[in-house]
């Protein structure tokens, strides 16, 4: 499904690409922004879905698919990035960084990764925990978003990112190179990625997406006495 910025939201069969309902939000939430995309869910209870694109404008994700195998939560703070076990709040791993600017994070479905996005530097980051590897993925002005089983990462709603060696797997359409596709999901099932830009939306088959390549190594990041630099 999908939101515009006026209030209005709409459903879409996936297979036909044909519109299956229109809504309008509730008049408590039309000043609000929906304009982003949200994987759908079995029902189309129209009120529910009013509250997961509320919840996606706030998180930068689908807040409907709760895929995690970890009990582990993340905070960036301008020194460092802190992960902590929610059981015990003890903190388990950090990476110290230098760091000006606001920013985004996420943890992988196994909470073995995080990727992070500094806005004004342009790039997504990606930080093995267990490694303690860091790597600079496609340049975008939008935040990645995990595939459900956490192999891969997309960027930019063109360009697929092997989550556990960064390497770049795929540029499977060049024509949005030079434009933001600034929304983008996952169907639950991994099957599909769909991105949006503007009145746009495009859907890809995840094994088409794949053959694409090229397959591109990308060296880790150095880090200096163990801290990430992005100051610049």
């Amino acid at each position: 499904m999908s939101g515009r910025s006026d209030g209005f939201y709409n459903f879409w069969d996936v297979i036909s690409g044909t519109p299956v309902r229109f809504c309008t939000a509730s008049p408590s939430r039309r000043s609000e922004n929906f304009d982003l995309i949200a994987s759908a869910p079995n029902d189309l209870t129209a009120q529910r879905w009013e509250c997961i694109l509320y919840a996606t404008n706030r998180w930068h994700g689908d807040p409907r698919v709760h895929n995690e195998t970890h009990n582990r939560a993340v905070y960036i703070s301008m020194e460092s990035i802190l992960v902590y076990d929610k059981a015990s709040g003890t903190c388990i791993a950090s990476l110290p960084l230098i760091l000006k600017h606001p920013k985004y994070s996420s943890l992988s479905p196994s909470g073995k990764s995080i990727l992070f996005w500094p806005p004004n530097s342009g790039y997504n980051y990606l930080w093995n925990i267990d490694t303690q590897i860091v790597y600079r993925l496609g340049k975008s002005e939008s935040f990645g978003v995990w595939s459900p089983d956490g192999h891969y990462i997309a960027i930019g709603g063109h360009t697929l990112w092997d989550a556990h060696t960064g390497t770049l797997v795929s540029i499977f359409d060049f024509n949005t190179m030079d434009r933001a596709w600034l929304n983008q999901c996952f169907s639950p099932d991994g099957r599909y990625l769909v991105a949006a830009h503007g009145d746009r939306i495009k859907l890809w088959d995840m094994k088409i997406a794949l053959l694409c390549g090229p397959h591109r190594p990308n060296p880790p990041l150095s880090l200096r006495d163990g801290i990430l630099d992005l100051s610049n």
